[in-house]
């Protein structure tokens, strides 16, 4: 399971610098003219996506995000330990409570049954295993089979018979 704390920092050495372009480097040759990006326009670059990203999110620290962050997965993390929401294998549980609301759309509905499979595709790195702890080397992704589960279980929630009646018009 996911921890909600903050990733572990590590100390810096004497044989480090700080670089004013975040490690970012120039294109070399292999990229055509016309495309070549210097280190300087790549930082400006991330800087200005990152700035956009505090505006979104302006109950995280912009110096969390804009200093410390180290990659799109890092700001992820403090926005799940902000919100308590860090992805558990027992948050796919969560999958069969989900019921429609009084006034709630069919679009809203499918849209809050989605994020549920999304966050507990395994990817690699994650603390989720499979099988009693076998390493996920490869990120899943959603396979039609189970966007169809989702579909089945939305339309069975929007009005129980509605998947027999989808079948019997459209089942051939």
């Amino acid at each position: 399971m996911n921890s909600s704390r903050a990733p572990k920092q590590w100390s810096l050495t004497k044989s480090e610098t700080t670089s004013p372009q975040r490690g970012l480097i120039s294109d070399g040759e292999h990229v055509p003219t016309f495309r070549q990006s210097t280190a300087n326009q790549r930082n400006v670059h991330l800087e200005l996506m990152l700035g956009q990203t505090t505006n979104f999110c302006s109950v995280i620290s912009s110096y969390t995000i804009v200093k410390n962050s180290t990659s799109v997965k890092s700001i992820w993390q403090a926005i799940r330990a902000h919100y308590g929401f860090q992805s558990t294998a027992a948050h796919f549980l969560d999958f069969a409570s989900i019921k429609p609301d009084v006034y709630e759309s069919p679009e809203n509905l499918f849209q809050r049954l989605m994020p549920v499979i999304e966050d507990n595709l395994l990817i690699s790195n994650s603390s989720i295993t499979h099988h009693g702890g076998d390493v996920i080397t490869v990120d899943e992704e959603l396979s039609p089979t189970l966007e169809d589960l989702v579909v089945s279980t939305w339309l069975s929630l929007i009005q129980p018979d509605l998947p027999g009646l989808i079948k019997q018009r459209y089942g051939t």
